[in-house]
């Protein structure tokens, strides 16, 4: 039986690309070369960590891990290259948005005294919408101010603030909606790159 070899040039070539997203709505990419297993480790060399895609024609996404298949009796051997970042040619922030409500409580004071005379603390409940921006950064250090603050209603509509205790209290409550920072989190993807991710709350608050 004659002995298998190798009959395919010596450039590595890609055989498979795989663009997703993974558990955090970021882009991911799964990249499959294969070439000469005498070439393998030129092959591995040339993917560092952090390296970006652009000869794959991905000039957003950031190379994360590799793993490779030395191909043992077989003519191909593998790498594997998973990438995150930005799938498009052109990068174009905020790359995600989204949004979210949850039940939030608040306790205001009401424009006039009670009965007895004395202020009037209101305990009221209200969902609050809250927002998550992901970016990616440029930069030699790691961004320190967030880029994408909430945007405030002026009012809020009678029927937001719901379930008052007491119920039965005077005059009208005095509040103001505020944009709260509630995280602000970085994501190292390669050298001189980060990815953002900030969440805005619209708040409920006693006037100042």
């Amino acid at each position: 039986m004659p002995t298998a070899s190798y009959q395919g040039g010596t450039s590595w070539i890609t055989t498979n690309l795989e663009e997703g997203v993974d558990s955090r709505g970021i882009d991911a990419l799964s990249v499959t070369r294969k070439g000469r297993p005498s070439g393998l480790a030129a092959e591995t060399a040339t993917w560092t960590r952090g390296k970006v895609g652009t000869s794959l024609g991905y000039p957003n996404m950031y190379l994360q891990s590799k793993r490779t298949n030395p191909g043992y009796g077989t003519n191909w051997a593998s790498i594997t290259l998973e990438f995150m970042g930005f799938v498009g040619t052109s990068l174009v922030n905020p790359i995600q948005t989204s949004d979210s409500i949850s039940l939030q409580a608040a306790t205001l004071l009401s424009s006039q005294n009670g009965d007895d005379g004395n202020p009037t603390n209101v305990q009221v409940k209200f969902y609050a919408q809250t927002t998550t921006v992901r970016w990616i950064y440029s930069g030699t250090s790691a961004p320190t101010t967030p880029r994408y603050p909430a945007v405030v209603p002026s009012t809020l509509d009678a029927s937001t603030l719901f379930s008052p205790y007491p119920a039965n209290y005077n005059g009208t409550l005095l509040y103001q909606v505020v944009g709260r920072l509630i995280a602000f989190e970085r994501e190292e993807l390669a050298t001189n790159a980060w990815l953002v991710t900030e969440s805005w709350m619209n708040n409920v608050e006693p006037s100042e």
